[in-house]
């Protein structure tokens, strides 16, 4: 199985900007800026959610030419700042959102069938 590669494809300034493996992204209502969760392909399966902030007047984040070489590493950027859950969906602000909790009950008394 391979790896998921996420890239970023700028029309505009016709160049392809990789981000990383194994993850997917969007970009928040106000444009202001782009969500990356972890957790996807082969990897980091519960990796966090990172929202970077993007630079005044374009909609690309500013990354490393070659990408990052895994989700974690956005933890290092200065621009960036996590979210601790893997499936999240942003409101209009990405301070606002709302993320999946599974939780899972089990019958623990053993009833004997005759």
């Amino acid at each position: 199985m391979g790896k998921w590669k996420l890239e970023i494809v700028d029309w505009a300034r016709k160049r392809v900007q990789p981000v990383c493996n194994d993850a997917i992204a969007f970009w928040s209502d106000d444009g202001r800026s782009f969500l990356v969760s972890g957790g996807y392909g082969t990897t980091q399966k519960n990796a966090p959610t990172y929202v970077v902030s993007l630079p005044e007047g374009s909609g690309v984040p500013e990354l490393p030419s070659k990408g990052l070489s895994d989700i974690t590493q956005f933890a290092k950027l200065a621009h960036a700042r996590s979210i601790p859950e893997t499936s999240v969906g942003v409101g209009r602000v990405p301070d606002t959102y709302a993320y999946v909790k599974e939780t899972v009950q089990r019958n623990l008394y053993r009833i004997p069938l005759r």
